[in-house]
């Protein structure tokens, strides 16, 4: 943790899109006036839904919010997908309650036709494991594959106002590169959270920036 505070002195923070709870917008730079100055504006890009927990534009961001693996967003209710919720499933973490969603019609290629998500009541509801599975039907694809993307949450803590969430998440079976594709390894992300952190007013200075 020190190492990292130490390294975070180094970085310029500089926000893609902000978002005040009731739309997102982003900055346009305009043309550049005989000074080489630049004017700029900020543009209204969409409304939020009551549903959206972050910017689309920026969807890359949540492999780095633990929130957004604990309590990711469910694709149901949907006229997509019909959901299933069993209270004492078989499989998956203990003491949890089992979300499937599945398909209930075509999807495009690349999507998942199943989702299953095993939910802790006991932890502020946090969703202790979730897997996306049935890439291209329930059927194994042509080279014998069942497509299957899982994250597991591995340790939990606490917020300090009770929230639960997680400081190591695997992600399991996911494409090696470096072993041709084939899906043999495991990706761990590991958060840690800083609840005394203070927030200095001038890391939302407006700056000038190069052209």
């Amino acid at each position: 943790m020190a190492w990292w505070k130490q390294r975070l002195q180094g970085f310029d923070f500089v926000p893609v899109s902000v978002c005040d709870g009731k739309a997102v917008y982003r900055v346009d730079f305009l043309r550049p006036d005989k000074d080489g100055k630049q004017a700029r504006e900020w543009k209204e890009l969409w409304k939020v839904a009551p549903d959206q927990d972050y910017a689309p534009s920026v969807a890359q961001a949540g492999s780095f919010m633990p929130e957004l693996f604990g309590y990711p967003g469910l694709p149901v209710p949907s006229q997509q997908f019909a959901a299933t919720l069993e209270r004492a499933p078989k499989e998956g973490p203990a003491d949890t309650l089992l979300l499937t969603a599945r398909a209930a019609g075509n999807l495009p290629p690349n999507a998942f036709g199943r989702s299953r998500y095993w939910i802790d009541p006991q932890h502020s509801y946090i969703t202790l494991q979730f897997a996306h599975d049935e890439l291209h039907g329930p059927a194994p694809d042509a080279d014998g594959a069942l497509r299957t993307e899982s994250y597991v949450m591995e340790r939990l803590e606490q917020t300090p106002s009770g929230i639960w969430y997680p400081t190591i998440v695997r992600r399991k079976n996911c494409v090696s590169v470096g072993a041709g594709g084939k899906l043999d390894t495991d990706m761990v992300t590991r958060f840690y959270l800083d609840f005394e952190a203070k927030l200095p007013d001038r890391l939302f200075d407006a700056a000038e920036r190069e052209r």
